[in-house]
C-alpha cells in the first residue's frame, strides 16, 4: 500500500508541475481535483474500515490465544487426572489381591475365635475344675493351676492375634470402599474435565472460523483499495497525458507566434527592437565593465547568450516555471532578475539590464561562466 501511495505522490507532484506550466484547460483541471477528492475520501475511508478489520483481527487472534492456553491448562489437569485414575485404580487392585490373599486368613482366624469362645464359655469351665479336682496332692494341685493358667494365657495370646487379624482386615475393606468412592469422584472430575475441554475446542472452533472470515474480509478490503488506487493512478495518468498534449499544443501555438512577431520585428524600423550582433557584443563589454568581472568573460558570455536566446533581448521561453518565463537577453526568470539587478539597470527587456543581472547571478552561483555546466557543448541544460 505504502509503494500505491508513492506511486500516486509522484503522479500527482508530475501532475501539478504540469498543471503550473499553463493555463489552459481549467475546467479539466478541476474536474481532475474533484475526481481525486472524491476518490481520496473513498480511499480514505477504506483504510479506515481496513484499520477497524484489522484491530479486531488482533483482538480475536489474542482471544484464540487464551482459549489455546486455557486449553492447553485443561488437558494437563486431564493427564494429571487420569494419572491419579491410573494411580488409584492400581492401588485399588493391590488392595483387593490383598483382601484375597487375606480372606482366607481371616475366615480362620474367625473360627478359631468362635471356637475359642465356645470352649471357653461353654465347654472350657468344665474341663477347668475336673483338672483341678483330679490333683492328689497340693503340689500337684499348684502345678495343675499353673498349667491351666499358661494354656489359658497362651489362647488369650491366640485370641488377641486373631482379633487383629479381623481388625485389620475390616479396616483393608474399609479402606477399599473409601478408595472406590474416591475413584468414583476423579472419574466424575474427568468427565466434567473433558467436557470443559470440549467446550473451549468448540469455543476455538468459532474463533477460528470467525479469524478466517475476517481475514478474507481484510483481503477483499485490500483487494478493493488496491484496485481503486490502480483506477486513481490510471485516470491521474490519462489526465497528465491530456494536460501535456495541451501543453505541448499551447507551446507549439506560442512558438509560432513568437516566430511570427520576431520577423514582424526583424521587419520593423523600431530601433529598441533591432539589435546588430556589434550592438550587443558592446553590451557585453560595457556589462563585463559595469560589474568589474574580467574580461575574459566575454568569450563563455557571449556563448551563453546564443544558447539561451540566440542574442534576441525580446526572447520569451514558452515554458513555465512556478508561473514564470524566462525572459530577455540571458532568459531570466523575473524573480531571479528581481534579486540581482542592479539599482538603476531593472528594466528585464533592456539587454544592458539583463546582462548584468546575469553577471551577477554566475558570480553568485558558478563564479565564473566556464563553470558551468556543458556551457558550449550538447549537453548544456541552462544556467
Amino acid at each position: 500500500m505504502k509503494r500505491l501511495w508513492r506511486i500516486l505522490g509522484v503522479s500527482l507532484i508530475s501532475f501539478m508541475l504540469l498543471l503550473g506550466q499553463t493555463t489552459y484547460a481549467d475546467t479539466s483541471i478541476s474536474s481532475v481535483q474533484a475526481a481525486y477528492a472524491h476518490v481520496k475520501q473513498i480511499v480514505s475511508q477504506m483504510g479506515q474500515q481496513l484499520t477497524q478489520l484489522e484491530t479486531q483481527n488482533t483482538q480475536e487472534e489474542s482471544r484464540y490465544q487464551q482459549l489455546h492456553h486455557l486449553t492447553l491448562l485443561a488437558i494437563a489437569k486431564e493427564q494429571r487426572l487420569l494419572l491419579s485414575v491410573s494411580r488409584l485404580k492400581h492401588k485399588i487392585m493391590l488392595d483387593q489381591k490383598r483382601i484375597v490373599r487375606s480372606r482366607k486368613t481371616v475366615d480362620d482366624a474367625k473360627k478359631r475365635l468362635q471356637q475359642q469362645l465356645v470352649f471357653w464359655y461353654e465347654k472350657g469351665t468344665e474341663p477347668y475344675f475336673s483338672v483341678l479336682l483330679g490333683a492328689t496332692t497340693l503340689s500337684d494341685l499348684w502345678n495343675r493351676v499353673s498349667d491351666l493358667s499358661l494354656i489359658t494365657q497362651k489362647q488369650q495370646v491366640v485370641m488377641r492375634h486373631d482379633q487383629r487379624i479381623v481388625l485389620a482386615f475390616e479396616q483393608l475393606l474399609q479402606k477399599d470402599r473409601q478408595d472406590n468412592v474416591r475413584l468414583d469422584r476423579l472419574l466424575i472430575l474427568s468427565k466434567e474435565n473433558r467436557n470443559a475441554i470440549a467446550q473451549k475446542s468448540n469455543q476455538a472452533a468459532t474463533v477460528v472460523a470467525k479469524l478466517s472470515s475476517l481475514k478474507q474480509s481484510v483481503q477483499v478490503s485490500r483487494a478493493k483499495e488496491f484496485q481503486t488506487m490502480q483506477q486513481l493512478a490510471s485516470k491521474l495518468s490519462a489526465m497528465i497525458e491530456q494536460q501535456r498534449l495541451a501543453i505541448e499544443r499551447a507551446a507549439a501555438l506560442k512558438a509560432a507566434e513568437q516566430k511570427n512577431q520576431a520577423k514582424s520585428n526583424a521587419t520593423s524600423s523600431t530601433s529598441s527592437t533591432v539589435t546588430t550582433s556589434s550592438t550587443i557584443n558592446g553590451v557585453l563589454t560595457e556589462a563585463i565593465t559595469i560589474t568589474g568581472v574580467p574580461s575574459s568573460w566575454m568569450n563563455d558570455l557571449q556563448i551563453l547568450m546564443m544558447a539561451e536566446s540566440g542574442g534576441r533581448p525580446d526572447a520569451i521561453s514558452p515554458l513555465y516555471v512556478d508561473g514564470e518565463q524566462a525572459s530577455g537577453l540571458f532568459q531570466m526568470l523575473p524573480s531571479t532578475f528581481e534579486r540581482y539587478a542592479m539599482a538603476g539597470h531593472t528594466n528585464i527587456w533592456n539587454p544592458l539590464d539583463n546582462a548584468i543581472a546575469a553577471i551577477h547571478y554566475i558570480l553568485q552561483e558558478y563564479k565564473a561562466p566556464w563553470n558551468i555546466p556543458g556551457i558550449g557543448t550538447s549537453s548544456y541544460q541552462g544556467y
